[in-house]
């Protein structure tokens, strides 16, 4: 899971999608915080990189202080393809 740094505490990020294209993504502090949440709505289809493209905007704008993103799922073995038998 995502998460950045608002003032020094660690804060949860979430996406969630709106109608068609449109996310919605909340860097929330924990509760009990007296931080505010921030909320950066993008249009993508892609949620990974729209979750970096709002965090990057947050982070320009100086609403955070950093973030860090989920890794990246490791890619699958490559299998080379199968000799067919040699003809006779």
């Amino acid at each position: 899971m995502a998460s950045a740094k608002v003032s020094g505490v660690q804060c949860r990020v979430t996406a969630d999608k709106d109608l068609g294209d449109s996310w919605a993504v909340a860097v929330l502090p924990p509760a009990g915080s007296p931080l505010a949440p921030r909320i950066v709505k993008l249009q993508g289809n892609d949620r990974a990189a729209v979750i970096k493209g709002a965090l990057t905007t947050l982070k320009a704008r100086g609403q955070i202080d950093s973030f860090e993103l989920d890794p990246a799922p490791p890619a699958p073995p490559v299998t080379p393809p199968a000799t067919p038998p040699a003809a006779t």
